[in-house]
């Protein structure tokens, strides 16, 4: 298992189901795919501009599309790490 595995591990781990129930939800409503909207063809992911934004392209369409991009932090997770 790698270490960022180990991470998600220990996230889910700490977060209650209800909560990770709620995620799940949003993720589901808001996030459904990452397909292009034209032709439901899978976007390719080109690159992030800051944290903000990420840029993804059709290649079927010739479309570049930017979806933004929102981090979410489990502050009930927080532990110290070794220096």
């Amino acid at each position: 298992m790698t270490l960022y595995n180990s991470q998600l591990k220990d996230t889910a781990l700490a977060l209650s189901s209800k909560e990770l129930q709620k995620i799940i939800e949003y993720h589901q409503e808001h996030h459904n795919d990452n397909t292009c909207p034209k032709c439901k063809e899978k976007l390719e992911f080109e690159s992030d501009k800051w944290i903000e934004i990420e840029f993804y392209y059709c290649s079927k369409c010739d479309i570049r599309y930017e979806v933004d991009v929102e981090i979410t932090r489990f502050w009930k997770t927080l532990r110290e790490v070794e220096q």
